[in-house]
């Protein structure tokens, strides 16, 4: 898989192009309203599944997504999503620059992605947005093309509420159904515990395809620096 897909995938974690979160414990509100990104907010998540390589058998592996806004400016967000994994002792490294456009109602649109030292894709049309109000009823669908005419598809369902257990606490979060898919192929299918209030998921469990293999595990928020509702 070619890394302008990794960058895609990648970009579709977690649903959101920026994240948040917060240092306290304890049960969090459900909440409706995406929140506003703010620079400097970041989240780290344990990361613990198998690993299938490309042609191998799976492998017990864990690690971390750190996910951090390194500017705002007006609406225009930017953000680093650093993915490692270690996998038999070799830890490997995908990162993704992301910018996206968050409007006053809080919901949130891509505008290009970088992966690594490739050039930059930008957005040529999209019909995706990450909602700025979630509830019981909260769907998303829609078709992003990029300038290099690839297409991608996703989808985001809510199916109901729960209080979900992480490592900073119980949360109270958004069931959410997201898929993914880059020029037909699926390449994302998560399960996301989702918190409008931190502008992300508190957890999630899944599959993603990355460029050298499949991983199917969980995302668990261990550290952040802001506050959750």
């Amino acid at each position: 898989m070619s890394n302008m897909r990794r960058a895609l995938l990648l970009t579709a974690l977690g649903c959101c192009l920026a994240g948040c979160g917060g240092n306290s414990g304890g049960v969090g509100a459900l909440t409706t309203q995406e929140a506003q990104v703010r620079q400097g907010w970041e989240k780290t998540y344990n990361v613990i599944g198998f690993f299938t390589p490309n042609g191998g058998a799976a492998t017990v592996c864990n690690g971390t997504l750190t996910d951090k806004c390194t500017n705002r400016t007006g609406t225009q967000i930017t953000s680093t999503r650093t993915l490692q994994l270690t996998v038999n002792g070799t830890t490997n490294t995908y990162l993704t620059t992301l910018v996206s456009n968050q409007a006053a109602d809080g919901s949130i649109t891509l505008l290009n992605v970088t992966v690594g030292a490739n050039p930059t894709l930008t957005v040529q049309s999209t019909t995706f947005t990450v909602p700025g109000t979630w509830s019981t009823t909260t769907t998303a669908t829609g078709t992003t093309t990029f300038t290099d005419s690839s297409v991608a598809t996703e989808s985001l369902v809510v199916s109901g509420s729960t209080q979900i257990q992480t490592q900073v606490g119980a949360i109270d979060a958004w069931t959410t159904a997201y898929q993914h898919t880059y020029q037909g192929n699926l390449d994302m299918n998560l399960t996301e515990y989702y918190v409008p209030g931190i502008a992300g998921y508190a957890y999630a469990t899944g599959t993603l395809v990355l460029s050298d293999g499949t991983f199917t595990g969980t995302f668990d928020l261990q550290q952040t620096n802001a506050p959750l509702p």
